[in-house]
């Protein structure tokens, strides 16, 4: 028996038979014998309807929420939820004891009908004392390696955004313009602030992410940088989102990661946003499966409708260490951040860097924070964070021509009347008198 509440705050009852007659049950029978897989759900429905807060989970077929679940289980397995059909929106917000396996429509996915939260992530203030909430964890399951604290609390300052932007103008991207994007979740403001620029600009993004992250980024397991990119598109604050995404780590498919079923649900649980997936454990197919991605859905972005090459990008961001950078050389810890010129000479490598380069393209690489940000006139590690709108990333040395050419013209005529007044005196030569 289920009861839920209508609009009109009554009571309904829907009752559920499970037909007992083909089998004998002892008094001490598990439940599991009887209900089946209906044991695994707090609430198995046709139609549920629910107003206010809630601590279970459910298999319903028509769903109509507006209010919020909070899920803070215990036990081994992912906590499923399923609904056919979403009318309204489904919020949940899960605790750390217990992973979520949310199985909902693509429809609804891309209606922004789910909205997944992390909570009871506590922020340590040692580690993040500007109490941003966007500091992750010294180690977590999905922990790809180390990382700088500083550095990642350095991007946590919103005018990195502006700094992005800035760099993207000096790239001669412009509205319309397709940008390739390539995001690692070490630096999840990074990439929130490359989204924003972006969505700034009004530019097309073509974006793939890859979800391990460095010590310290996006490595909280319940609640990974495309968690936060759906909840922020759900709420219509960006527009240009990821479309892909790989597991990062070794080999880019989460190989070391210890627990492998904790990363499947990772997995089942993006792929259900309606992101594709990429597996390659080789390095080449998987450049070549991405570069094919790159050029494919610029190909649907491209209001011409003709085909993409690189030479149609603008440029190309990458934000953070994901190995498909550099195709794992030595060129991700020795290259400048900052942006990267095309040069006469070929670079060398097989990464996405080197690969856009090579055609001509620039590219925005995203790494190194203690020197890319006071470069760009953005404070290192600032405690307390600055305003928005304020920092000299916002201002640039600027020199009046008129007042160069008459300050160059009075310096002129200044040394040609000293020329005249005070003519040069050869010095008497030893010998002559």
């Amino acid at each position: 028996l289920v009861t839920v509440e209508d609009d009109e705050a009554h009571k309904r009852e829907i009752e559920y038979v499970f037909d007992l007659s083909a089998a004998n049950f002892e008094p001490a029978t598990n439940p599991d014998a009887i209900l089946g897989g209906a044991a695994e759900f707090g609430i198995v429905a046709n139609e549920y309807i629910q107003h206010g807060h809630t601590e279970t989970n459910f298999a319903v077929n028509y769903l109509n929420d507006n209010s919020n679940i909070d899920i803070d289980g215990s036990g081994e397995g992912a906590m499923p939820f399923y609904a056919g059909s979403i009318t309204g929106k489904l919020w949940i917000s899960q605790g750390t004891n217990i992973p979520v396996d949310v199985f909902v429509s693509p429809e609804d996915v891309a209606a922004g009908k789910l909205n997944m939260t992390a909570k009871n992530y506590e922020i340590i203030p040692t580690d993040d004392p500007n109490l941003t909430g966007m500091v992750g964890y010294d180690f977590t399951e999905i922990t790809t390696s180390h990382g700088s604290l500083e550095a990642k609390r350095s991007t946590t300052n919103p005018n990195t955004a502006a700094m992005i932007t800035d760099l993207l103008v000096q790239c001669g991207v412009k509205e319309g313009d397709l940008v390739a994007v390539n995001l690692s979740s070490s630096f999840p403001c990074l990439n929130v602030a490359t989204l924003c620029a972006l969505d700034a600009l009004r530019a097309e993004g073509v974006i793939i992410n890859s979800v391990g992250a460095s010590t310290y980024g996006a490595n909280l397991p319940g609640f990974v940088y495309l968690d936060m990119e759906q909840t922020l598109l759900s709420e219509g604050l960006i527009r240009n989102h990821s479309f892909a995404f790989s597991m990062g780590g070794d080999y880019d498919i989460g190989y070391g990661m210890p627990d492998q079923d904790l990363v499947k649900t990772i997995e089942d649980r993006i792929r259900g946003y309606g992101l594709q997936f990429l597996h390659y454990k080789d390095i080449d197919e998987n450049l070549a499966a991405r570069l094919e991605l790159y050029l494919g859905k610029a190909g649907n972005k491209d209001s011409r409708n003709s085909p993409v090459s690189a030479s149609d990008f603008r440029c190309l961001v990458n934000a953070g260490g994901n190995i498909l950078a550099f195709g794992g050389g030595e060129g991700l810890i020795s290259a400048k951040s900052g942006i990267l010129r095309p040069d006469r000479k070929p670079e060398e490598g097989k990464g996405l860097i080197p690969w856009f380069l090579n055609q001509g393209v620039p590219v925005i690489h995203l790494l190194n924070m203690n020197s890319l940000l006071p470069e760009n006139g953005l404070p290192f590690d600032p405690i307390p964070l600055p305003a928005p709108g304020t920092g000299d990333v916002y201002f640039e040395m600027r020199y009046r021509k008129e007042l160069v050419l008459l300050l160059s013209a009075g310096a002129l005529l200044i040394l040609a009347v000293t020329a005249l007044r005070f003519p040069r005196r050869h010095p008497i030569q030893k010998g002559l008198l």
